[in-house]
C-alpha cells in the first residue's frame, strides 16, 4: 500500500514538472517514443467544457434513453431549438482532454463514443432522423453546427501532428472555388459504421434517407443542397450529395451540376461505390435475428448508391442538350496529368461522358463504344 501511494505521489510531481519545464517535457516525450509500452494518458490535461457540448458529466444511461430510445422526441415536438441544444451536449464528449497523442477516431472528433448495440439500420440509429422529420429546418442546423464542430477537431488535430495546415479540395462553383477539408478518413464518415465514426455515420446517414424521402414526396430540396455545398467546407458532405444525386439524376443537371464539371469526383465516386456493399457490419447483426440484418443489408446495398456515376451524367446529357454543352465544355478543359496511367485514366473518363460514343443496345440500355485511339493505348 506504501509502494502504490508513493508511485502516485512521484507520477503526479512527474506530471507537475512536465507542465512547468518544457525541457523536460521534451525529454520525456522522447522517451516516450522509444517506449511503446509507455502510458501516453501521463501528458493528457483537461480541457474546460466545449461550447456546445455538456457542462458537466453526463449520466451514461440518461444519454442511452435520450439517443437510443427516443427520449428527446417529446420535446422535438415543442421545443426544437431546446431539444437541438440538448441533443448536440449528449453527443459531444463530457470529459474533454487535450491527448498528447493520435486517438480513436471518436476521440479525435470529441465525441462520445458509440456503444449502442442497435438492430437498426443506420438512418433509424440516429436520433437526427426522427429530429429531421419532426423539425427540418432546426434539426438541420443543428446536424451542421455539430460536423463543423467535428471538423474543427479534426483540423487542430492535422495541424497539431502533422504541423501543418491541410489542403484543401477544392471544386468550381459559378459563384467561384469552393474548398472542402477533409482527408480519407473524413471522407469516409458517411459511408463507414462502427464505433470509430458511430455518431457521424449514422447522422449522414440519416441525412441521406431524409432527402430521399422528400424527393419521393415530390419535394424541391435544392435550398438545402446548396446550403450543404456552400457552408459544409468538409469533403463528408460529397458522398453525400453525390448519393442524393444518383437516386435523383435530374439534380446532375441543377444544384450539383458543379460536381459533373471535375474528373476527380467521378474517380472518387467509382472507388467508393465499390465499397458500399461491405459498409456493414453483418456478423453484428446476425445476432439480432434475419430481419434486423436484412434492413441493413438493403441500405447498404440499395442500388442507387452503387449506380455508376458515368452513366448517371450521360444520361441526364442525352435528356438535355444544355446540359451535354456544358458538360462537353467542361471536359474538354481537363488538365492533362504527367502519369501516362493517370492520361489513359482521364481519356478514359473523357470518352466515356461524351454522348457521341453510346448506341441503343438491347432493350434499349446504353452500351459504349470505347475509341479506337484509347482502346489501342489500353491493349
Amino acid at each position: 500500500r506504501g509502494g502504490a501511494a508513493r508511485r502516485r505521489r512521484r507520477w503526479q510531481e512527474t506530471k507537475a514538472r512536465m507542465r512547468a519545464d518544457p525541457q523536460f517535457m521534451q525529454q520525456r516525450l522522447e522517451r516516450r517514443a522509444q517506449r511503446a509500452d509507455h502510458l501516453s494518458f501521463v501528458l493528457d490535461r483537461d480541457l474546460p467544457p466545449w461550447p456546445l457540448g455538456p457542462s458537466g458529466r453526463v449520466d451514461t444511461y440518461f444519454r442511452r434513453v435520450c439517443i437510443r430510445d427516443g427520449g428527446l422526441v417529446p420535446l422535438m415536438k415543442v421545443r426544437p431549438d431546446a431539444a437541438a441544444e440538448a441533443l448536440l451536449a449528449l453527443l459531444i464528449e463530457d470529459q474533454p482532454r487535450e491527448r498528447s497523442d493520435r486517438a480513436m477516431p471518436t476521440e479525435r472528433w470529441a465525441l462520445e463514443s458509440d456503444h449502442d448495440d442497435s438492430p437498426l439500420p443506420p438512418p433509424l440509429r440516429s436520433p437526427f432522423f426522427a429530429f429531421l422529420m419532426i423539425a427540418p429546418a432546426t434539426a438541420l442546423d443543428a446536424a451542421l453546427r455539430l460536423i463543423a464542430f467535428c471538423m474543427e477537431r479534426w483540423m487542430e488535430d492535422a495541424q497539431r501532428f502533422e504541423g501543418e495546415a491541410p489542403v484543401p479540395f477544392e471544386l468550381a462553383f459559378e459563384d467561384g472555388p469552393r474548398r472542402f477539408f477533409g482527408d480519407q478518413e473524413v471522407l469516409q464518415w458517411g459511408d463507414t459504421s462502427g464505433m470509430g465514426a458511430g455518431h457521424l455515420s449514422n447522422l449522414f446517414a440519416a441525412m441521406e434517407k431524409w432527402f430521399c424521402l422528400r424527393l419521393d414526396q415530390g419535394e424541391d430540396i435544392a435550398p438545402e443542397l446548396e446550403r450543404l455545398l456552400a457552408d459544409g467546407a468538409s469533403v463528408a458532405f460529397l458522398p453525400l450529395t453525390l448519393n442524393i444525386g444518383k437516386y435523383s439524376p435530374a439534380l446532375f443537371r441543377g444544384v450539383l451540376r458543379p460536381l459533373m464539371g471535375d474528373p476527380r469526383i467521378f474517380l472518387l465516386d467509382r472507388r467508393r461505390a465499390a465499397l458500399n456493399p461491405f459498409s456493414m457490419d453483418g456478423l453484428r447483426l446476425l445476432k439480432f435475428g434475419a430481419d434486423a440484418h436484412d434492413a441493413s443489408r438493403e441500405w447498404a446495398t440499395a442500388a442507387y448508391r452503387s449506380a455508376d456515376l458515368t452513366m448517371a451524367a450521360v444520361t441526364e446529357a442525352l435528356a438535355d442538350p444544355a446540359f451535354a454543352t456544358w458538360l462537353a465544355e467542361r471536359i474538354s478543359r481537363w488538365d492533362r496529368p504527367e502519369d501516362a496511367r493517370d492520361q489513359l485514366e482521364l481519356g478514359w473518363l473523357q470518352a466515356a461522358l461524351t454522348p457521341a460514343h453510346y448506341t441503343a443496345g438491347a432493350g434499349g440500355a446504353l452500351e459504349f463504344e470505347l475509341p479506337q485511339n484509347i482502346g489501342a493505348r489500353i491493349q
